[in-house]
């Protein structure tokens, strides 16, 4: 029997892979009794409703709002700019235009968002027509693009939260909610008055003058501290911070402990500090969220080409900014950022614009 021939197009496959961690499914505590707007010390032990009685005024989570109960994977690191990179390297041309700021047919060599801050994104190749995508390539110090020390994997930085969300969608991932970022800090263990994502009071500011091999997979310190953070400390105070977010994972080592690493409980890293974490809350202007995971598309439609097409995510209004950022947290304790804390909540609602501490993190 002959068989007929048939025609395929060409395709070019890639796949994109994300480091996560394991949050399990069990009892875990929100609000510390001291922060900023923190919650009412409570214990969160199933699924069930939680009133506002229980976690304060103005905030309460229906049944269907994650709670950080369930069992779910968190990414372990922020987005970096490699991964930002693919990201926009998939996209159609309107819709790099709508997820940076540089128009996709500048000239080779442009940054796609400001070069301030480390963010060493650049138009490679650029796009044409409004039809023909840009190429984009990792070159924060000039020369060969995407070589070792052009900064994959610092943390993206200069977002908004619409960026973030079309990020989480385009990955089959889906944003956080306040309680769930409180769990994946602090997991089990009860809340200890002032903490930090590590677990302890004491912090210790990522100065720009103890980095060593900037920018490189291997940007590190050069001397070893418990709760290294990246963070702004006030107008006035001797450590400014790195001034620019930093590699993720900075503070780990191979045998570095929780406070050495600065990591959360089960294994997240920078949960305090370098950019901000987005975290959908509790308040009326987020906690009708279901927790509906992305599918891995974005908005086609022309006013909207480019975004997250999950109509059950909350805009900016509701997504809370959680963990503090490097550039300037709203309060200050000392020169130890208290917006940093795992409970405080005092920066409130992100704004709609992007953000040079705006960043991003997914769970599932």
């Amino acid at each position: 029997m002959k068989v007929a021939s048939a025609n395929y197009e060409n395709y070019n496959f890639k796949v994109f892979g994300i480091e996560m961690v394991n949050i399990p499914s069990g009892s875990f505590s929100v609000g510390d009794g001291i922060s900023t707007s923190t919650y009412t010390q409570y214990t969160i032990t199933g699924n069930g409703s939680i009133a506002t009685s229980s976690l304060g005024s103005g905030d309460s989570a229906p049944v269907a709002f994650p709670k950080g109960y369930n069992a779910f994977y968190s990414m372990k690191y922020e987005i970096t700019q490699e991964q930002y990179v693919e990201f926009l390297n998939t996209l159609t041309y309107n819709q790099q235009a709508r997820r940076s700021v540089a128009a996709p047919n500048s000239a080779a060599g442009t940054f796609a968002f400001s070069n301030a801050y480390g963010n060493g994104i650049k138009i490679q190749v650029p796009g044409n027509n409004a039809s023909i995508p840009a190429l984009y390539g990792c070159d924060v110090t000039t020369g060969d693009y995407n070589d070792v020390n052009d900064g994959q994997n610092v943390a993206m930085n200069q977002l908004s939260w619409a960026d973030t969300a079309a990020f989480l969608d385009w990955s089959a991932l889906r944003p956080m909610t306040e309680l769930e970022f409180e769990k994946i800090c602090r997991g089990p263990l009860s809340p200890v008055a002032g903490e930090y994502a590590w677990g302890t009071t004491e912090i210790n500011i990522a100065s720009s003058t103890g980095i060593t091999n900037a920018y490189t997979a291997s940007e590190g310190f050069n001397t070893v501290a418990n709760g290294r953070a990246n963070y702004y400390a006030a107008t006035g105070w001797a450590n400014t911070g790195a001034g620019r977010t930093v590699k993720v994972g900075f503070s780990a080592t191979n045998s570095s402990g929780r406070a050495t690493a600065a990591a959360a409980y089960y294994g997240a890293m920078e949960m305090s500090g370098n950019t901000y974490e987005f975290a959908v809350t509790t308040k009326a202007t987020g906690n009708t969220y279901t927790g509906l995971a992305g599918d891995g598309e974005l908005s086609t439609t022309t006013a909207t080409d480019g975004d997250a097409n999950q109509a059950s995510w909350p805009d900016n209004t509701g997504v809370y900014l959680r963990g503090g950022d490097f550039i300037g947290a709203a309060n200050y304790n000392g020169n130890n950022s208290s917006s940093l804390r795992i409970s405080d909540r005092a920066s409130g609602a992100a704004i709609a614009t992007r953000n040079a501490g705006y960043g991003g993190r997914g769970v599932r």
